[in-house]
């Protein structure tokens, strides 16, 4: 079976047009979900932690240092940086060792 060069972009079109509804479906699901983000964070008696716009605050020095990526399993970032999390575990690996040495042997 050939295809004439009109129906190869008429195909090529109707793929393009295609994934486009599909990723627009994708961003319209993903918006719709987002789990919610109350307007304070707080301890056991009432202590603010931390407030909606102190998250928000963090979230657009993420974005504006183009971060995204910085340490992650899927993205490139293991190729700039560090993964944080592993770093973060191995810190506190550490600390909670030498915190337990001191409670043992003083």
């Amino acid at each position: 079976m050939r295809l004439t060069l009109r129906q190869v972009n008429l195909l090529l079109l109707g793929v393009v047009v295609l994934s486009a509804l599909v990723l627009t479906w994708g961003t319209v699901e993903t918006y719709r979900h987002l789990p919610p983000l109350p307007e304070l964070f707080t301890t056991g008696d009432e202590t603010v932690l931390f407030r909606r716009e102190d998250i928000r605050a963090g979230q657009r020095v993420f974005q504006r240092r183009n971060l995204m990526g910085f340490g992650t399993l899927f993205g490139n970032g293991s190729y700039f940086r560090p993964d944080f999390g592993a770093e973060y575990l191995a810190f506190l690996r550490d600390h909670v060792a030498d915190q337990f040495a001191r409670e043992q042997v003083g």
